[in-house]
């Protein structure tokens, strides 16, 4: 299935989406990579069934999650939530809301950041014998306005290749920050 782009444009929509509980709903669903309740997920991360219910309506609001299909489970209709197939824009060229963009995505960056950390802390994430389970790099790589579009479209085109769990797959979280080191320096010709 192709994936969607939605950019958040409104202060309501940023504000729905970076609601920190709401970031970590959208991780745990991730990770489970199939469709979850609201009592799953309220298991899974220590809050009340109606406030998970509650948080999955305003990201549905967006366009995040929707319903996926409903079972009896002893006698009880369970609503079933999926991520839907997006990738989310905070909009972060536009110049409106620059603060509060700015803000997502830092708290993105940040998400993604102690989430390695504690694995690392917990010992995986890091060292998987001869397997890549997690790493940090950073430095500088000197591209032509060309080659930096081409390794966009590259990293982009893999994450939206691989963005669906499918069998024999795990989940790996990402954040990846490039951007012109140069603009604006006196090297920049």
């Amino acid at each position: 299935m192709k994936r969607k782009k939605i950019e958040l444009a409104t202060e309501r929509e940023l504000r729905i989406f970076m609601e920190p509980l709401r970031q970590r709903i959208l991780r745990a669903m991730e990770r489970a990579g199939e469709p979850v309740t609201p009592k799953k997920l309220a298991d899974l991360l220590g809050i009340t069934p109606s406030s998970a219910k509650h948080h999955l309506t305003r990201l549905a609001e967006i366009g995040l999650v929707g319903i996926d299909h409903t079972e009896q489970i002893h006698g009880i209709t369970a609503v079933f939530y999926a991520l839907l197939p997006v990738d989310v824009s905070i909009g972060l060229e536009r110049e409106d809301l620059t603060r509060e963009r700015g803000i997502v995505a830092e708290n993105l960056v940040m998400s993604a950041w102690a989430g390695f950390r504690e694995a690392a802390a917990r010992g995986r994430g890091l060292a998987n014998g001869a397997h890549f389970a997690g790493d940090v790099l950073t430095g500088f790589v000197h591209l032509t306005q060309a080659q930096a579009d081409e390794l966009y479209a590259k990293i982009t085109g893999f994450i939206a290749e691989n963005g669906t769990q499918r069998e024999g797959t795990t989940p790996f979280e990402y954040a990846l920050v490039l951007y012109n080191a140069g603009m604006g320096h006196e090297s920049e010709a």
